[in-house]
């Protein structure tokens, strides 16, 4: 088998054109279409990227043997998705998605491209959790000694992480049994409670928050934590309760406006549209006063104050 054919069992069983293939290797179309026909052979200097496009070695292309289609894959993108899969770095991951996004982008994709494109980032989510909880946990060993403010994030960032990949049941455990081993830590305390919140089981950590206020009452975090489990989107429904501590805790802390977006989501749900959008004001001159950047935080609450106020238009 000539180079020519080589290349051109390569393009056909990966299913792109002439022109595709052009556009990826720099060449003119016409410039493949000679190559194929053994009219011109390509430049030395173009053998490498020939090879890397078709994730074979340059060895494969320049062997005189007949080249085979490794099975199972229906397409080029297909062959580099795989690729990534089994271990590819992160180029890997940029040539398939470019292969994707090239196809989708010229109109020829069909079901079988969305799904695998979808898949593809489907991997690199898997990668980036496992590379998160690996950090995470060395975190937890390197600031284990020192104990401070970011170690103990760190085991609500795991927190978050566990319970979004539906792991909750097994962070609850690993925090009680945290909580078992120093009963009089209230951060301890407070990871039981982070993770039943965020596992959707706020009931069960009725009796812990309990716990976490004799243990500390007047820290910041734990008021936070109890306002959650009443009033909070993942709570048991106690608004007027929450509101309480999240008031507390501001006033503990105001260099945090978590328990003022808070205070307005509890006297939205309670129907108190008018203490929201007072609330709301109050979260758009508290940045003012701290000298945010506009951002984020007060285009929320400027929609909200408009939302809020159409609501009690329509009621």
């Amino acid at each position: 088998m000539t180079i020519g054919e080589k290349i051109r069992t390569l393009r056909t069983s990966s299913h792109i054109t002439q022109n595709e293939l052009a556009s990826q290797l720099g060449v003119s179309a016409q410039a493949v279409s000679k190559w194929e026909q053994d009219m011109t052979a390509p430049d030395i200097s173009l053998l490498a990227d020939i090879a890397e496009f078709f994730s074979i070695t340059t060895d494969e292309l320049l062997s005189a043997g007949k080249y085979r289609t490794p099975s199972g894959y229906r397409n080029y993108r297909a062959r580099l998705l795989a690729v990534y899969e089994e271990g590819g770095t992160e180029e890997d991951f940029q040539k398939a998605k470019k292969a994707y996004e090239d196809v989708i982008i010229s109109g020829d994709a069909n079901v079988e491209d969305y799904l695998m494109y979808g898949y593809l980032y489907n991997c690199r989510v898997r990668r980036d959790i496992e590379m998160a909880m690996r950090y995470y946990e060395k975190a937890l060993v390197d600031g284990k000694e020192t104990r401070g403010q970011r170690w103990f994030q760190t085991h609500q960032q795991i927190t978050m992480l566990q319970c979004m990949t539906g792991k909750g049941d097994e962070i609850v455990e690993r925090w009680k049994t945290w909580y078992g081993e120093e009963p009089e830590n209230y951060q301890a305390c407070l990871a039981v409670i982070w993770a039943l919140y965020y596992s959707k089981r706020s009931a069960e950590a009725l009796t812990y928050i309990e716990q976490a206020e004799k243990l500390a009452p007047n820290e910041y975090d734990v008021l936070l934590a109890i306002g959650d489990v009443l009033g909070g989107e993942n709570g048991v429904g106690k608004y007027c309760e929450a509101i309480k501590y999240w008031k507390k805790a501001f006033e503990i802390n105001d260099d945090h406006a978590d328990a003022l977006f808070a205070i307005a989501y509890a006297y939205e749900k309670l129907g108190e549209y008018e203490k929201a959008i007072d609330t709301h004001r109050y979260i758009c001159q508290w940045l003012d006063e701290k000298g945010y950047d506009i951002g984020i935080e007060s285009s929320f609450s400027e929609e909200k104050i408009i939302e809020l106020k159409n609501m009690i238009k329509t009621n």
